[in-house]
């Protein structure tokens, strides 16, 4: 056995376990690989920090710059094998991958990394081969999501109801599984059932049924009957539940780990008069992660759950399109209990410029590292302040969309000059054109920028030559849809100047096949 067989066989043997990967590290330092080395060790000491610590900074750079000029290599024979790699603490532990590629390739993957996580494109005739496919016994984190993904055409895999995924689950390869993605599938409650008769419902801990519109009241029954103690996170969100559910659910005594719950809360509490129980609930449930949409919240409404004791132990916070405004968000800036969050959606509402003041003013707000404000009336003062407020100086995701942005809002973004920790920025729909995208582009405290959302603006082709670095250097995926782009704006992205960039949506575009061709050759392309 070549000795990095013996160190990778132990990182597969104990995942969990960081002295097999320091050991490995100190290893390929020997064998004159040190990148590779300084990029186990980075991502393992990233791994054991908060994503509020400042301190991350460095670590998630020097990972992110060394896997930016070696993952293929790093790779090597695996690849032409797999879609989206993602990897943590230093191994490749995420891989997309097709039924059929996963059985026909699965031996060479699977013993060359640590693989933990799969997002699989499977039909209903897979079903029957990967029942008996051993590689899923090692899987803990499995995606059959309905949805895109770059570099396959078409939807991320055929819509399916109960009984298909009744057969698969049902298998004997699922003895490491605690996370289960089924967005956007047809469940109804069978599947949960099954989940339960074969043990598997007993030890996720997350279970997401996002978009499942056939979801309701049975499928709630048999969630509840069933039990699932272990159950950390549970998003029923797009799904047919009535108030009772939600009621059922938040007092169920079956679900005793539950910490969040992502449902609309809103619009399961109707009418607003309800709102006071549905606090009470919550308060008793002590989740992390309360979610609101849809809902009139006038200020003494969202006072008293400003007031909820349970508060404290929010890292989550969704009040979308619940009408607020400047008095509402005052009062959310002026609450202390909300020095825990890390992730706030203010999405839909009424805020201005000095509401957003009032936020970026907040002494409370300091550990966000994720602000969601898109569809509000927010321009250049307000976002002058965001990116000038020491309190929100951790963010490293923002969401603007569809707010007044233009040139000016663009120059208000890059006019910081300190670097700030933003790897995520979305404009979509903010009336931008190419002398916005130059500012953007020239801006050093967008250094860290990994994604740019600018779909449905008024780039053109000028708006994509404008897409160059430095200082920009860092961006790996760009999304331009609704952009009317043409052959010369196409061409500009395979020239070459974003030398990092990876992912590409260009949806709408108007794009000969020849040049289709090119860009599907090098990059993940959406078209």
């Amino acid at each position: 056995m070549h000795p990095e067989s013996g160190f990778l066989s132990a990182i597969i043997d104990h995942p969990e376990e960081d002295v097999h990967r320091l050991v490995w590290a100190d290893w390929l330092e020997d064998q004159g690989r040190p990148e590779q080395a300084t990029f186990v060790r980075a991502q393992v000491a990233l791994a054991r920090l908060d994503e509020a610590d400042r301190s991350s900074d460095a670590l998630f750079d020097t990972a992110d710059d060394l896997l930016a000029q070696h993952e293929v290599a790093w790779l090597g024979d695996l690849a032409p094998l797999v879609l989206e790699p993602r990897w943590h603490r230093g191994c490749l532990e995420h891989v997309a991958l097709t039924a059929d590629r996963l059985l026909r390739d699965g031996d060479e993957l699977f013993a060359s990394a640590p693989i933990r996580s799969l997002r699989l494109l499977l039909n209903e005739g897979d079903v029957s081969a990967l029942r008996e496919c051993r590689h899923l016994r090692r899987i803990e984190r499995l995606d059959v999501s309905v949805g895109p993904i770059p570099g396959v055409s078409g939807r991320w895999g055929p819509f399916h109801r109960d009984r298909v995924w009744q057969q698969l689950f049902d298998a004997p390869v699922w003895q490491r599984l605690t996370e289960l993605h089924l967005n956007g599938q047809g469940i109804e409650g069978p599947l949960i059932r099954t989940l339960a008769d074969t043990g598997l419902l007993a030890r996720l801990r997350r279970l997401d049924l996002t978009g499942n519109h056939a979801f309701g009241p049975s499928g709630c029954r048999a969630l509840l009957l069933a039990g699932a103690p272990c159950l950390e996170e549970l998003n029923l969100l797009g799904t047919n539940l009535v108030t009772g559910n939600l009621e059922t659910l938040l007092g169920a005594k079956t679900l005793p780990a539950l910490r969040r719950l992502d449902v609309n809360l809103g619009v399961l509490a109707r009418p607003v008069s309800r709102i006071s129980d549905l606090l009470t609930l919550l308060a008793d449930r002590q989740l992390t992660s309360w979610s609101f949409y849809e809902t009139p919240l006038k200020t003494n409404t969202l006072q008293s759950l400003l007031e909820s004791p349970q508060l404290a132990n929010l890292t989550q916070l969704t009040l979308n399109n619940c009408r607020l405004a400047e008095a509402e968000i005052k009062a959310l800036a002026d609450c202390p209990q909300l020095v825990g969050l890390r992730y706030l959606n203010l999405g839909c509402n009424r805020l201005t410029d000095r509401s957003i003041i009032a936020l970026a003013e907040s002494p409370y707000l300091s550990g966000l590292t994720r602000l969601h404000l898109e569809g509000n009336a927010i321009g250049g003062p307000g976002i002058r302040a965001l990116l000038n407020s020491p309190t929100l100086a951790g963010l490293r995701e923002l969401d603007l969309s569809g707010n007044f942005l233009g040139t000016p809002a663009c120059q208000a973004l890059a006019d910081s000059v300190q670097p700030r920790r933003l790897h995520s920025l979305t404009l979509r729909l903010g009336n931008i054109e190419a002398e916005g995208v130059r500012a953007l582009m020239a801006s050093p405290a967008l250094s860290r920028l990994r994604s740019l959302d600018l779909s449905e603006n008024r780039l053109g082709d000028s708006g994509v030559l404008a897409l160059k670095s430095p200082p920009l250097g860092r961006l790996q995926r760009v999304l331009l849809d609704n952009n009317d782009i043409n052959l010369q704006g196409a061409q500009a992205l395979l020239d070459g100047k974003l030398p990092r960039l990876r992912q590409v949506s260009l949806r709408q575009a108007n794009l000969t096949q020849e040049i289709r061709e090119q860009l599907a050759a090098r990059f993940q392309v959406t078209l």
